[in-house]
């Protein structure tokens, strides 16, 4: 198995809930996750879930690059918020960061999604489509931006991102 690089993911979800979801993706995928904590030290072939109420970020400091939970206000009416991670996230790693934006409510990521996209042709992101979202809000809100490198079915995604994974356009 080739290495992957780390995965972030922050959905609306309460507190309590999010560690099942972790436990659930290692499940499923065979790749080990966690709820984020304060001060992990991020690896590859890990995925890391933002917990319930706090915001995911990701900060590179000179021993490496760590995650960091921040309890600040709601963003976009969301804690954790998409774009405080992705903001993090382009300034840790500032090119070939892959951006998924899956269905959810309102618009949060659009903002950050727009930064990441304007600062290297290196970024890529894709969205899930009308038809497999079960809310629209956030991929409508970047793939209507014009902001996407493609709009595709929520069965469509793991396979498109193998291919960007492994150096091929979508």
């Amino acid at each position: 198995m080739r290495d992957l690089p780390p995965i972030f993911i922050t959905q609306h979800m309460p507190e309590g809930f999010t560690k099942l979801l972790a436990d659930n993706i290692q499940y499923e995928s065979g790749i080990k996750t966690y709820e984020a904590e304060d001060d992990m030290l991020v690896k590859e072939n890990t995925i890391y879930v933002a917990p319930g109420g706090k915001h995911l970020k990701i900060e590179k400091r000179t021993s490496g690059i760590f995650t960091v939970l921040d309890d600040g206000p709601q963003v976009n009416y969301c804690k954790p918020a998409v774009d405080v991670m992705f903001d993090s996230i382009l300034k840790t790693y500032e090119s070939n960061i892959l951006s998924v934006i899956l269905t959810g409510m309102g618009k949060d990521g659009r903002d950050s999604c727009q930064k990441i996209m304007d600062h290297s042709p290196k970024n890529m992101l894709i969205a899930q489509d009308e038809a497999s979202s079960v809310v629209w809000g956030m991929p409508g809100a970047v793939s209507t931006a014009g902001l996407c490198n493609g709009v595709y079915s929520l069965e469509e995604i793991p396979n498109i991102m193998n291919k960007i994974l492994l150096g091929q356009r979508p």
